[in-house]
């Protein structure tokens, strides 16, 4: 075996690497820091893998390493650990090239780094760098300006301040909501623009300057391009120089500070000018700070801030590699029974957070690359939009789970069999419901009212002398209802029938008059023209005695109608609801109401079991029959009482005119109830129920997505 070790020969280390002291794992071993000064990485190191860097170059074999360490040190290492900083050494190209064979290699690996054109394009299109300034010079100059920034009194100063702003904007709260619209304006779009940049670059200036203070180099500032949004970054790579974690976060932590005293400036601030370009530019400023500080810098499930807080807080660096192992191990023993050790031992609370850190951070990332895959294909497009938006879904979601079930399946003998064999059956019986068509069902919104109602209107203006009904009242056809007296329509009639009395006189002397003789057919038509007008008024005058029209229930009066009151004939008296002709409108999306009336059998067929179930609980469901269906979709909502903006189930929206205008195609199905109806006093919303019978699954999801493509490709 010895001879072995000593055929392998350990090539030299680069000459511009540095062995740093790290400090302390969270258990307290030591950990080193190896410096990649030319491309500024930075490696961590344990305790054996720094005693055999010190010791590589006096050794030209394994076999001599390793007894150099066991005769300095009070470790005892084999062959085996040497082969694997060696391969992680060649890996990460940390040895000197010796020779043809050393330069040809480095040839290679950058060639096959670069890769060709159009294969960097596809894996670096989402993100990458683009440095701009070298700022070390000017941070270095500029740092006593900013050093009184960097005193705790100044961090208290800021929160107290941010509590402030945050209380005198609750206080204007519904002032401060209103401002939103302002987004969506030119000049809106062109504040939000300058709000980004400026708190990006207080915020990236934050971070240079901490890690400058704390005596480290900062080699690069720019801009990162993150699905096409330029994202400004600085380069605290050498933060990982620093031995103790609160230092790190003090770095890190530092343009979350500087960002937060411009959000809480911009929020006080917008308390004081009046309505105006600058109080909207504050309220932008005063938004997109507060935003992007809470709800993106700090978010510790993406490699933003708020993950290096919580890592250096905990004290365990690649936090978010080891919870990974640490979840998809404890993933393998709940599904698989897995019999391996875990990865690495943490206390029992501390193991069950590391857990269900990787699992939340597993679902945040599933939602927000899915996400990013929807936000590539409506960027790019549509041909070029889909084939990226596929790459992103396998690349991100598909092929990590590929590799871990490749795991399950080529590592034999750390399963439980019996763990194994309850998930193979579970995953058939999913599988077997999946390709399993059953019952299901359709829920609609819905609304039940009174399909006869009339409104009652005088025939004439007057003024009110009686009103004989009361609201809710039940009346019946013909029962009198209000009482008016017209003097101007008595007056006609008293007017009219002197008219025709007088017109009967030069009738009867017609005989007499011999000039009256040739205007006889004129008198007779005035005087027939005169009585039918008679009879017209007559009946008009009878009218003012306002009886029901039909059988009903008086849902509504007037306002003020009292007697003496006078009313013309615009003014609506009262409204009669007939509650036994009662008729149910369903409203119903365009994607729905297509297999409905497209299918076998029409609509009927579906709604043969449909029932109406109201929102009021003292009501029972109620049986219906399927009527009519309107042939083209509604633009207007009828009944505003189901839009979104009144907390009804319909999205919509109001217009100019208070219109209820809505947000995409709805058909209106008519229905009437199969039983009896109790008497409704007002309509009454609820819902429209009815089985359906649905494919399979996966028979729904491969018709939705071969629709979806056919119908976005413009195939």
């Amino acid at each position: 075996m010895e001879s072995v070790e000593r055929l392998v020969r350990l090539p030299p280390l680069r000459e511009d690497l540095d062995l740093l002291p790290g400090g302390r794992e969270r258990g307290g071993s030591p950990v080193w820091i190896l410096h990649d000064r030319p491309r500024n990485r930075f490696f961590r190191l344990g305790w054996a893998e720094s005693v055999l860097l010190r010791l590589w170059s006096r050794a030209g074999d394994a076999a001599t390493l390793v007894a150099l360490v066991g005769s300095e040190t009070t470790l005892r290492l084999d062959a085996a650990a040497v082969m694997r900083l060696l391969a992680f050494l060649q890996a990460n190209q940390l040895l000197r090239p010796e020779g043809e064979a050393g330069i040809g290699e480095l040839a290679r690996r950058a060639e096959r780094a670069r890769g060709r054109w159009w294969s960097w394009l596809l894996h670096h299109y989402l993100f990458f760098r683009l440095p701009l300034v070298r700022p070390d010079a000017f941070l270095g100059a500029t740092l006593p300006w900013v050093e009184g920034f960097f005193r705790p009194g100044f961090l208290v100063l800021i929160l107290a301040a941010a509590i402030l702003g945050l209380h005198l904007i609750v206080r204007q709260w519904d002032l401060f909501w209103n401002g939103f619209p302002y987004f969506f304006t030119g000049a809106g779009v062109a504040t939000f623009a300058v709000a980004i940049v400026l708190s990006k670059v207080i915020h990236e200036l934050g971070h240079a300057y901490a890690a400058k203070r704390h005596g480290l180099r900062v080699p690069t500032m720019g801009v990162a391009f993150l699905v096409a949004w330029p994202v400004l970054f600085t380069d605290t790579g050498e933060a990982w120089k620093l031995t103790r974690p609160r230092a790190r976060m003090r770095i890190a932590a530092a343009g979350v500070v500087a960002e937060l005293g411009l959000a809480t400036f911009a929020s006080i601030a917008w308390n004081f000018p009046d309505p105006g370009p600058l109080k909207s530019a504050l309220f932008t400023l005063a938004a997109v700070t507060w935003v992007t500080t809470l709800g993106i810098n700090l978010n510790p499930f993406m490699r933003y801030d708020g993950y290096y807080l919580l890592a250096d807080w905990l004290e365990i660096p690649n936090l978010q590699d080891r919870s990974f192992a640490l979840g998809r191990w404890q993933l393998r023993r709940l599904l698989l029974g897995w019999r391996e050790p875990p990865p690495e031992n943490w206390s029992g609370r501390l193991q069950l957070f590391l857990v269900l850190f990787a699992w939340v951070t597993w679902s945040y990332r599933f939602l927000l690359f899915l996400g990013i895959a929807l936000l590539v294909y409506h960027l790019f497009a549509k041909p070029l939009g889909i084939f990226l938006m596929a790459i992103e879904i396998i690349w991100f979601l598909f092929l990590p789970v590929v590799r871990e079930l490749r795991v399950w399946v080529t590592t034999p003998g750390v399963s439980s069999p019996g763990s194994v064999l309850l998930l193979a059956l579970l995953s058939l019986l999913g599988l077997a419901l999946l390709c399993t068509p059953g019952e299901g069902r359709v829920e609609i919104p819905a609304l039940l009212k009174v399909a006869a109602h009339t409104q009652v209107f005088p025939p004439a203006s007057g003024r009110m002398a009686q009103v004989g009904v009361v609201h809710g009242q039940r009346v019946a056809r013909g029962d009198p209802l209000f009482t008016l007296v017209s003097p101007d329509l008595e007056a006609e009639v008293r007017q009219n029938r002197m008219d025709i009395a007088a017109l009967g006189w030069r009738q009867e002397a017609l005989g007499l008059d011999r000039e009256l003789r040739s205007q006889r057919l004129s008198l007779i038509e005035r005087l027939a023209t005169a009585r039918s007008r008679s009879q017209g008024l007559e009946a008009l005058l009878r009218q003012l005695t306002i009886t029901a029209p039909l059988d009903g229930i008086v849902t509504a009066i007037g306002d003020g109608l009292t007697p003496g009151r006078w009313v013309g004939v615009e003014t609506a008296l009262v409204t009669i609801h007939d509650p036994a002709a009662v008729v149910l409108l369903a409203y119903i999306s365009e994607r729905e109401v297509a297999d409905l009336l497209d299918s076998e059998g029409g609509a009927g067929r579906h709604f043969r079991t449909a029932r109406f179930y109201p929102s009021e609980p003292e009501r029972s469901s109620i049986p219906v029959e399927y009527v009519a269906s309107d042939d083209a979709a509604m633009a207007l909502l009828d009944q505003p009482m189901l839009a979104s903006f009144h907390g009804g189930p319909l999205a919509a929206r109001k217009d100019s005119q208070g219109r209820a205008v809505l947000d995409q195609a709805i058909y209106r199905l008519h229905f009437v109830p199969s039983v009896a109806v109790a008497s409704l006093a007002h309509p009454i919303p609820g819902s429209l129920v009815w089985p359906v019978w649905r494919p399979a699954p996966v028979v729904r999801l491969a018709t939705a997505a071969a629709a979806l493509f056919i119908r976005e490709s413009g195939f």
